[in-house]
């Protein structure tokens, strides 16, 4: 239905004076719609009732007024029709100054989005549209992370976003903002343990195709953060279902907990089968020359027994071999200088070369000082292994990789 020339003029009114609109919603607190209000429109309902809740949210009264302001809009629209009035939304976009206005609009979006009154999947935003929409909320997100700490406030900002995205924008627009993280837009996102927490959380609450993304994420942080307290050890229990007093064992001891959750990670891919890209390159990026022996030593078993695993492996999917390209650099930094160290690539060889496709491109470590008697925890049975050298090529010729942390 279109807009009467009255309705129109009321909404320019409203673009040019947000603060005639806010003098007004502070002094009505239970205002009836009137024919003219752009709220009242057919078609502008909704996001003229979310431009009405913006205002009001500057004069901190949102809680008091939005319910009654949307009650009135939902009542109206559900006896009209429910398209998205795209030109009011892009004047609210346009209105929006506040950070406080902004984060309550990309509150309220989920909601409109997921009632009656807005199907996306029927009223899909114009392209054009959907640009600006990402736009302002890439720029919220800029604003709200230009400072070097990560409050709480600002997590509950970023899911805020993450869930308006995927309403308006969907698939993509939630893996761009999940990409800007990888590639470090916001570098102070990956050393905030509870940013972690919330991303699991979020994620294990929405679609699993954002999972990976997540997961990837996850393991960065976990890798960057640098205190490993009581939080950051729940984060790694949580996600890599590892014992906490193993974790404990070796969180005091520098790096030595990274190699452990590497180690137990690559044994839990290959007993499964389950392999996830990039994340065990993810967790790799430490100095495995500033770890404890032991775990070296389980580190160079686990690593014969995948190279074994890849040569005998059949098929078009070899797994085994896309682990060890995920870990080789640590191994080629554990067998620098030594006649276990690769000869097919080195540390500068592309992810993506053929060479680390191809299983014979990866050696098995012989190196006497790495093949000690290793004494190991078990994460399933918390028990003591001590384990020999034949006995662990045995078990690990055999798929038994049970026995490595």
């Amino acid at each position: 239905m279109a807009r009467t020339a009255s309705q129109l003029e009321d909404l320019e009114m409203g673009n040019r004076g947000g603060d005639h609109h806010l003098e007004q919603s502070h002094s009505t607190p239970n205002p009836t719609p009137r024919r003219n209000d752009p709220y009242y429109a057919p078609r502008s309902s909704i996001f003229g009732s979310v431009y009405a809740c913006i205002c009001r949210l500057k004069d901190c009264c949102r809680k008091r007024l939005f319910g009654s302001r949307r009650e009135i809009a939902e009542e109206t629209a559900s006896q009209q029709s429910s398209v998205i009035d795209a030109d009011l939304l892009e004047s609210l976009l346009d209105a929006l100054s506040e950070d406080g206005a902004w984060e309550a609009f990309f509150e309220a979006v989920p909601g409109l989005c997921g009632s009656e009154l807005v199907n996306p999947r029927k009223a899909r935003l114009p392209d054009e549209l959907r640009t600006k929409f990402s736009q302002a909320l890439s720029g919220f997100l800029d604003r709200t992370f230009s400072f070097s700490s990560v409050t709480v406030r600002r997590h509950g900002r970023f899911i805020i976003c993450l869930n308006a995205a995927h309403a308006t924008l969907g698939f993509d627009g939630v893996s761009q903002i999940l990409c800007d993280i990888l590639s470090q837009r916001w570098p102070e996102l990956l050393q905030s343990v509870e940013m972690g927490h919330s991303l699991r959380h979020w994620s294990n609450s929405n679609d699993e195709r954002f999972t990976t993304d997540v997961r990837r994420i996850v393991a960065q942080i976990v890798v960057g953060v640098g205190e490993r307290d009581d939080r950051w050890i729940s984060l790694v229990k949580a996600e890599y279902d590892i014992a906490e007093h193993v974790l404990r064992e070796y969180v005091g001891h520098g790096d030595s907990v990274l190699l452990s959750i590497l180690t137990h990670v690559a044994r839990q891919t290959v007993h499964t089968g389950s392999w996830t890209p990039w994340i065990l390159s993810s967790l790799s990026e430490f100095s495995i020359r500033d770890t404890s022996p032991e775990l070296q030593h389980a580190f160079c078993a686990l690593w014969n027994g995948i190279v074994r695993e890849a040569w005998n492996q059949k098929g078009p999917i070899n797994i085994p071999v896309r682990i060890l390209g995920e870990v080789c650099h640590v191994y080629i930094a554990l067998h620098e200088g030594t006649d276990a160290a690769p000869t097919a690539f080195s540390a500068s060889t592309f992810h993506f070369d053929p060479v680390l496709e191809q299983p014979w491109s990866y050696r098995l470590c012989n190196v006497s000082s790495h093949r000690q008697r290793l004494t190991i925890y078990t994460p399933t049975t918390s028990s003591l292994i001590v384990a020999s050298l034949t006995e662990l090529d045995q078990s690990l010729a055999a798929r038994d990789l049970t026995l490595l942390p």
